[in-house]
């Protein structure tokens, strides 16, 4: 998950200077700037434009022990900071609630209000969903104190009020509160830490290549190398983080998404579950008895008004107070600048300072500064029982302290998910001090030699892939192109060959509007056997053809065609995508094949089966 990750064996050092976009100096908002004779600030520093990139020597010479003790830091905050206010938290908690007991009043008239208009009614009830969600976030925040103590010096009345109100949220309080203890207790480190753990690079590199294949010597292509990982496209990644920012919370507590990979079922409703010892099992119960409760309050509701009622009410915001916990925590504890630590390299100081105190701006009233969660972060993980209300206080004491270990980013917090997200993919398998990266996504030179090519064959042996080049002749004269890699790098695949016919199956790639066959094989990326279809598609076993379709260039025909650029794309329907199935089967002596178009690819092979039953024999 960051830039390009590099590991070390050795101990390392914890110095964030280099590493630093943006510090915090007096109280203002200092842009670091590059130096060119500065090795470790080009190799590190956090780029806007373009994804981070470091080296193996630079990354670990960042880090160097602090110069100074948690007990020094602690003596940097006025005392009164760590002494609480019961009544202080309690008047939050009625001020949180009031409003959204308020919100709740207001809604009910939105029916009769907007009721002539439905655009403004829905409207009305988006903005409802949305601001509901930034107090209860704040509510959920005050659950949060509650399990680190920080509410009050009452045990007592921290679990009941942090019970109440995380069930109402359907957190199960006491379950969150053990694991986030250990979340807190292990900050940073790769082995112990609970939430959001990177994945390693052999954990993605077998997502991508199957289990047990091997390269195929007689191509002369060796095992992929640093930076062999799939760059996903733009739209996948943007998909990717609606899903987490809708379902991320509830896969986590559920099902530990996210989390320490354990050897059996984990999850944060199981009293049995690895992340508990077995002295938890009666608070597990408790969390689940709360969930419980609220579930059946949610299920009466339903029965006495309806389920569209309590989604407008309940669910819609709830969706947003996910949304918030997930994008607000995910963003402490991914970013490029930040290190994981392994073994001896880490302890609970380095661990502490792993995190990125963020501005949320005008959210940051409803979420109390999210004591632990956007603009006091790092103090938060230094001393998480101190009350929230007086984090203001004690960040700011301790900034001049930690100098150049404070992390702070300004950036617009959703650009910032964006980056993030793309730019964290996963950390080295070996060292003690790791970064989330993901490779450069472009080979330059390889993007410079592919547009000197003068055909599709030519791009396909350059990536060490074997290519014949075929010619199908359709009706009226024109001659269809193809090119065939029979075969991938790989002496396994993952299919496995049907009895009766043991050849590979036949997968046809046909092109957009003003393309080639060139378009399935042309990415330059670093990694162009995996970003490329053709290329991963031969390389898990399937007999790939890339057609170059009628208009494309340059286009081929024989005598009987006296007009081959007069054509309609009725004819790339009628004629061409059965003269070319046609001639892919008998090749292959297969009675199917699949067919993947791209735009007008797609278009024509769909009119090409409307027209003819006998093709939808043909393509499966």
């Amino acid at each position: 998950m960051a830039p390009e990750a590099i590991t070390t064996t050795t101990t390392v050092q914890y110095h964030q200077e280099e590493r630093l976009r943006q510090r915090h100096v007096n109280g203002s908002t200092i842009k670091n700037k590059k130096s060119s004779n500065n090795a470790a600030d080009n190799s590190v520093a956090w780029r806007s434009s373009r994804h981070p990139l470091t080296t193996s020597a630079a990354y670990a010479k960042q880090f160097e022990h602090a110069p100074f003790t948690l007990k020094e830091l602690r003596d940097a905050v006025p005392a009164w900071c760590f002494k609480h206010n019961t009544l202080l938290s309690l008047a939050y908690v009625a001020f949180d609630v009031a409003m959204a007991a308020g919100l709740f009043a207001l809604a009910t008239n939105i029916d009769s209000v907007f009721g002539g208009s439905p655009v403004a009614r829905f409207s009305a009830w988006m903005v409802y969903a949305a601001v509901q969600g930034w107090v209860c976030t704040g509510i959920w925040v005050l659950a949060h104190e509650c399990g680190h103590g920080g509410f009050s010096a009452n045990t007592t009345l921290n679990h009941v009020v942090g019970w109440v109100l995380h069930s109402a949220l359907l957190v199960p309080y006491f379950s969150w509160k053990i694991s986030h203890s250990k979340h807190h207790k292990n900050c940073g480190n790769l082995d112990k830490d609970q939430v959001f753990i990177p994945d390693k690079r052999s954990d993605r590199e077998e997502r991508v290549r199957p289990a047990g294949v091997t390269p195929l010597v007689e191509h002369g292509q060796e095992e992929e190398e640093e930076g062999d990982i799939f760059e996903s496209p733009p739209i996948v990644d943007l998909l990717r983080i609606v899903r987490q920012q809708l379902f991320g919370w509830p896969s986590y507590i559920i099902a530990n998404v996210s989390g320490q990979k354990y050897s059996t079922y984990t999850s944060h409703f199981h009293p049995s579950s690895q992340i508990f010892d077995s002295h938890h099992h009666r608070q597990v119960i408790l969390s689940d008895i709360g969930i419980a409760i609220m579930l059946l309050v949610l299920g009466f509701l339903v029965h006495k008004f309806s389920f569209l009622a309590v989604a407008k009410y309940y669910l819609l915001p709830y969706l947003w107070v996910n949304h918030w916990l997930v994008m607000v925590t995910f963003l402490q504890h991914t970013d490029v600048r930040l290190p994981h630590y392994r073994g001896d390299d880490w302890t609970f100081l380095r661990g502490a300072l792993c995190t990125v105190d963020r501005d949320f701006g005008f959210l940051n009233f409803f979420f109390h500064h999210m004591w632990g969660l956007t603009d006091t972060h790092v103090v938060h993980h230094l001393f998480s029982q101190m009350p929230f209300y007086n984090a203001q206080v004690a960040t700011a004491a301790v900034k001049e302290k930690l100098g150049k270990f404070y992390l702070y980013d300004d950036s617009p917090i959703f650009l910032s998910l964006w980056r993030s997200y793309r730019s964290c993919q996963f950390v080295e398998d070996e060292g003690g001090v790791v970064g989330e990266t993901k490779p450069e996504p472009i080979d330059r030179a390889l993007a410079i030699k592919i547009a000197k090519m003068k055909s599709t064959k030519d791009i396909i042996i350059e990536h060490q892939f074997p290519c014949e080049e075929h010619s199908a002749h359709v009706f009226d004269g024109t001659i269809i192109r193809l090119f065939r890699i029979p075969n991938g790098r790989y002496a396994g695949t993952r299919y496995v060959s049907d009895v009766n016919n043991p050849s590979p199956p036949a997968v046809l790639l046909w092109h957009g509007l003003g393309l080639n066959s060139a378009c399935w094989v042309c990415s330059p990326s670093k990694n162009p056997q995996h970003d490329n279809l053709a290329f991963l598609l031969a390389d898990s076993g399937f007999d790939v053809w890339l057609v170059d379709g009628r208009g494309s260039n340059p286009m081929e025909h024989s005598t009987a065609a006296k007009y081959p650029w007069t054509f309609s794309l009725d004819d790339i329907a009628r004629l061409d995508v059965p003269a070319v199935v046609d001639f892919v089967l008998n090749r292959t002596g297969r009675a199917s094949l699949a067919l993947i178009g791209f735009s007008q690819g797609s278009t024509s092979a769909f009119a090409a089966l409307a027209l003819s039953e006998e093709l939808n024999k043909k393509i499966h």
